[in-house]
């Protein structure tokens, strides 16, 4: 864990999962928490006309040994949930599907 100004700002798990804004383990692989405002930002200042990139990959296989993916495989979600008193429900979501064989 690294603290800064007496808090934890970003804690690493022993299984390699990040977390800021928390002093506990986190569950998944990155979290960003914050009482406030919780903004993960994605910039680029270029000369040229190439964009900002956030890639959500999929394979089957292993990383080591990555295999095509099957039609109907899911490739991501981008989700939004608001808590409703007792627990964090899904009000819209984006989802990306293979819906045939890429090689």
């Amino acid at each position: 864990t690294y603290h800064y100004a007496d808090i934890d700002a970003v804690t690493i798990a022993s299984d390699g999962k990040v977390g800021i804004g928390i002093d506990t383990t986190p569950d998944v692989n990155l979290l960003v928490s914050a009482d406030g405002a919780a903004v993960v930002k994605v910039s680029r200042a270029t000369t040229n006309a190439a964009g900002c990139a956030f890639d959500l990959q999929k394979s089957r296989g292993t990383h080591a040994s990555p295999t095509v993916v099957a039609s109907g495989d899911d490739i991501g979600f981008l989700r939004a949930l608001g808590y409703d008193g007792d627990e964090f429900l899904e009000a819209a979501a984006i989802g990306f599907k293979v819906d045939l064989r890429l090689n």
